[in-house]
């Protein structure tokens, strides 16, 4: 008859359970994983599903709850925020493309009917889903969450449970923040001069024939430019997302690296 002690029944399930704890960070933070689409239920169920894989690679002993029992709270409090602030650091890099999102929808008037009533189940607007759910499709096509989950997966490894990875300092944040605003500008410079060009061709036309509605005219013309100005966007994406989610994830990587 095999006998199986407490302890280690104990020692397994807990560190299976703390195991699990960052993973499910990433779960409400990392934009392939945080969806609205994805249920809560669900994302636990697979962090524990994650984590018992990875009992199989990583020392076990470090995350035996016997071990740091009078931390214990405070190690499972700071393990949920490594996991939520490894998958805000990815979200951050990808302001660029909300910025983008913001400026298509302002100036084609996509998002017109936002200025009178904001959804908050629509952030920026009709343009801002589709473009944001072009980016997670791209994000899948290009195996980004997949190199995701090798790093956090390495980092169980790196440093001990109960330790804040000390290179996410704030001028790392602000670098990155800086970085996601400039990339959204170089992006919406093609929008802002192409509809500065429908503007005063608009103005010189309106000023030319008064008579003219403004608003009959402009979404008229706005709206079918907007779809050019999308389909000549969309090719740019794929680049466009290495350059927005390389610091994010070099930023991740030294993190979780412990280097």
């Amino acid at each position: 008859m095999v006998t199986i002690s407490s302890d280690f029944l104990i020692g397994t399930f807990g560190a299976w359970t703390l195991l699990s704890i960052r993973i499910l960070g990433c779960f409400f933070s990392f934009p392939p994983w945080s969806y609205r689409a994805f249920p809560i239920s669900q994302r636990v169920v697979i962090s524990f599903a994650i984590a018992y894989f990875l009992l199989l690679i990583i020392d076990v002993r470090k995350y035996d709850p016997a071990r740091i029992k009078d931390i214990l709270g405070y190690v499972i409090i700071l393990e949920f925020l490594i996991g939520v602030a490894a998958g805000w650091f990815i979200r951050l890099g990808m302001a660029a493309f909300d910025i983008l999102a913001e400026v298509i929808g302002i100036q084609t008037s996509l998002s017109f009917a936002a200025s009178f009533y904001q959804d908050p189940s629509l952030a920026s607007g009709l343009p801002g889903q589709l473009i944001n759910l072009m980016i997670i499709a791209l994000m899948f096509a290009l195996n980004l969450h997949l190199a995701f989950f090798e790093i956090l997966a390495m980092s169980y490894n790196s440093f001990l449970p109960g330790s804040w990875p000390t290179e996410w300092a704030w001028p790392s944040v602000v670098r990155i923040a800086s970085a996601a605003f400039s990339l959204g500008l170089v992006l919406s410079l093609p929008v802002l001069v192409v509809y500065l060009l429908i503007n005063a061709m608009q103005a010189i036309v309106v000023r030319v024939s008064p008579q003219l509605n403004l608003f009959a005219v402009g979404f008229a013309i706005f709206i079918p430019v907007a779809f050019v100005v999308l389909w000549s966007v969309i090719p740019a994406l794929p680049s466009a997302i290495e350059t927005a989610l390389e610091p994010a994830f070099q930023m991740v990587r030294s993190g979780l690296s412990g280097r």
